[in-house]
């Protein structure tokens, strides 16, 4: 696993989720994105004894930022 392999603390955790949802949200939909990385980002951080909601809920912040930063947006952006 990509979270596990890095030593990381939690607030680098949290600043690699954020540019990373980002960016793939800005590729991707954010459907896609949220329901791809939500499994994979709360079972890291249970693993690692985290609270996984704050990381949940910039996973959707960065998801809706990351799609405003698009060409073509969505209609929900609007």
């Amino acid at each position: 696993m990509i979270f596990r392999a890095a030593a990381i603390g939690a607030p680098s955790l949290l600043a690699a989720v954020i540019v990373v949802v980002a960016a793939l949200s800005a590729v991707f939909s954010n459907d896609v994105v949220c329901l791809a990385v939500a499994p994979v980002l709360a079972d890291a951080c249970l693993r690692r004894g985290l609270d996984p909601v704050p990381f949940l809920l910039a996973l959707a912040c960065a998801a809706n930022i990351g799609s405003a930063a698009t060409l073509i947006r969505d209609r929900l952006d609007c």
